[in-house]
């Protein structure tokens, strides 16, 4: 999974987005755009996993991406404990930016 698809998902709607091909599943935080020097800055390691993982992690993936607990707030609970990284720039920066 390339980082492309995370400049693709960086924007001033998504803030978090969820990459996944079956055999690994990633998660990254996109409140800011991200670095092509860096691909993985920016995903919460948390939620790195293979599909052998999926099983023992059972919990943590329905508490936290199920539709129950999309809708009970998860997502932003999550993101409120999770700074994006200094170097990075805020998505609404990033867009006043491309438009000079």
């Amino acid at each position: 999974m390339g980082s492309g698809l995370l400049g693709v998902a960086f924007g001033p709607v998504e803030e978090l987005v969820i990459l996944a091909d079956f055999e690994t599943f990633r998660v990254y935080d996109c409140r800011s755009r991200p670095d092509v020097a860096r691909p993985r800055e920016g995903e919460l390691e948390r939620f790195h996993m293979s599909c052998a993982d999926y099983a023992r992690n059972f919990d943590l993936l329905w508490n936290t991406f199920s539709e129950p607990a999309v809708s009970g707030g998860a997502i932003g609970t999550l993101l409120q404990r999770v700074e994006p990284p200094i170097r990075r720039i805020r998505a609404d920066r990033a867009f006043i930016a491309d438009l000079n």
